[in-house]
């Protein structure tokens, strides 16, 4: 399915948010809805479709969860090709534990203590679907 393609079905849903989509682009945005972490309607979906940020999409096989002893410091999504050993894995715990921040400088649940951890921390992998 084009974004062009995206955008006019968007552009003709039904006036409570019906959408007339042919077998084919149903299943089409159903199987990107399954590859995209995290928790999307089927109309978010196609908008992310119709936006072109879709395009490269690699299916996410599972969660990488950080431990520092019993703490979770971060969970991570893990995509195809990718081990929870990977820099990319790892750089997406990094930003995730810095955009939600808390106080930096709380000397448990902060950004500062948490990276520190982070660097320490055991990694395990969460096969989608477990």
């Amino acid at each position: 399915m084009t974004p062009e393609r995206a955008q006019e079905i968007w552009d003709t849903r039904a006036s409570f948010g019906e959408f007339s989509v042919s077998p084919e682009e149903k299943a089409y945005v159903d199987g990107i809805k399954v590859r995209l972490p995290g928790h999307f309607s089927w109309a978010d979906v196609l908008l992310e479709i119709a936006n072109g940020k879709t395009v490269g999409l690699k299916p996410m096989i599972g969660t990488a969860v950080y431990y520092y002893g019993d703490e979770i410091i971060d969970q991570s999504p893990v995509y195809l090709g990718e081990t929870v050993d990977s820099y990319s894995v790892s750089a997406r715990a990094r930003q995730s534990i810095e955009l939600l921040g808390h106080p930096a400088t709380d000397p448990v649940h902060g950004c500062n203590a948490r990276l520190q951890k982070l660097g320490r921390a055991q990694v395990k992998l969460y096969p989608l679907g477990h």
